[in-house]
């Protein structure tokens, strides 16, 4: 098989990438590498160095014959989303227009697109499902709602995978989002800044658990959209508090101003993938955080051997 992940030097992308040659795949990765961890990426896969928003750029780094295409390729920051909404739409809007094209002439047989749940379902009391209506509060919601449509339009089957948020070791030095920057206060003991009243919730599912979801649903899932998450609601104070029970310690916080599109409560069910897939997650919260701590953390230098 051949597959191809737009944005697989990112921080899910590169894990996806790697899953995929682990198991046999020929898999070619195009990405901008403006963001990438392409060092993580294993060498096994060919890289190409293309922006998905240039259709010209993407119809050259494509590849013949393709038998998927895993579209991770994204501008994922919601504030430069908010910053920057023209370069956004460049890459979040017309970048899967340009992947749909250019896997239609491959003669791709499949197509995965990573959407965001948390971003696409808006504040929600009770679980949001797959039938839930989407209500985006921000840029980057609206964007990916957007090229969802155009995905399910397409001349190809597609899959639609709506993530919550996806956390996991590279991330720490790689990615953005709430672990990470709780990790790097820790390190520089400095104040974890707490966004509002840090009772907003949010998903957080392990990248392993996410990775194996979104193979899961490019081996069976064409035709649908599936949630990818763990199925908890977190507030961003449990995640502190399971954070220094990892950590046995108390972590420093203050609290800052919550931005106008930040998601007050963000709940998804998982339920269609664990029935119709068979998925569900294995990583714990508090073991995730362990191994992103652990990652972070560089190991001791060896003990120099004394001289005779």
């Amino acid at each position: 098989m051949h597959v191809v992940v737009t944005g697989g030097a990112g921080f899910i992308g590169a894990a996806l990438t790697n899953e995929l040659t682990a198991r046999g795949a020929k898999t070619t990765v195009i990405d901008d590498l403006s963001h990438a961890c392409v060092d993580l990426v294993d060498p096994a896969a060919t890289v190409r160095t293309a922006s998905v928003a240039s259709r010209r750029a993407v119809e050259a780094a494509f590849p013949a014959h393709v038998d998927c295409v895993i579209h991770a390729a994204a501008m994922t920051s919601v504030a430069a989303c908010e910053r920057l909404p023209d370069e956004s739409s460049a890459v979040n809007v017309l970048g899967a227009r340009n992947v749909i094209e250019a896997s239609v002439a491959s003669g791709c047989r499949r197509l995965v697109f990573l959407s965001s749940g948390g971003a696409i379902y808006g504040d929600r009391v009770t679980q949001a499902t797959e039938a839930s209506t989407p209500r985006p509060l921000g840029l980057y919601g609206k964007q990916k709602l957007k090229s969802e449509r155009a995905m399910l339009n397409a001349d190809l089957p597609c899959a639609i995978v709506r993530l919550s948020n996806v956390y996991g070791p590279p991330q720490v030095h790689y990615g953005q989002g709430v672990v990470p920057a709780l990790i790097a206060a820790t390190n520089a003991r400095a104040p974890f800044t707490v966004n509002g009243t840090g009772r907003q919730t949010r998903d957080f599912v392990y990248v392993d658990d996410a990775v194996a979801a979104i193979l899961d649903v490019m081996d069976r899932g064409a035709g649908h959209v599936w949630n990818v998450c763990s199925g908890a609601s977190t507030s961003v104070l449990d995640l502190l508090r399971t954070f220094e029970a990892v950590v046995d310690r108390p972590v420093p916080f203050t609290f800052g101003a919550l931005h106008r599109w930040d998601v007050d409560f963000s709940k998804m069910s998982n339920a269609k993938a664990k029935n119709i897939l068979g998925w569900h997650p294995n990583i714990s919260l508090s073991t995730g955080l362990k191994r992103c701590i652990e990652y972070a953390v560089p190991p001791p230098p060896p003990p120099q051997k004394k001289r005779p």
